[in-house]
């Protein structure tokens, strides 16, 4: 039963990255991003933010590559950035727990 629900989902990733191998999708995703200034308003949107979990998946890189849009190395930013905005949140989650271990250490 594990083994089907895993292949179900499985199926359903992929066939939601084919469905999104646009150009159209893909320069609206790389606008999100690239029309703000800093990296941490990058993160701070939740619009860019959720486009960096398209833009750095294997599929989105191999059909950026196949629509001729450029090399997949057009797209390392975006990894680059989405490894800032997780540290960012792993960060913010360490202040939030260190906060609390000491408000109740009292």
């Amino acid at each position: 039963m594990k083994a089907i629900f895993a292949l179900l989902v499985a199926a359903v990733a992929t066939s939601s990255a084919l469905a999104a191998c646009s150009e159209t999708q893909i320069r609206a995703w790389t606008q999100s991003c690239d029309s703000l200034s800093t990296d941490q308003q990058k993160c701070d949107s939740r619009t860019c933010h959720r486009a960096l979990h398209w833009l750095t998946d294997p599929e989105i890189r191999d059909c950026y590559v196949s629509l001729g849009l450029g090399p997949a190395s057009d797209l390392n930013k975006y990894i680059t950035l989405d490894e800032f905005c997780h540290a960012s949140d792993v960060h913010a989650l360490e202040l939030e727990f260190a906060a609390l271990v000491n408000g109740t250490s009292d």
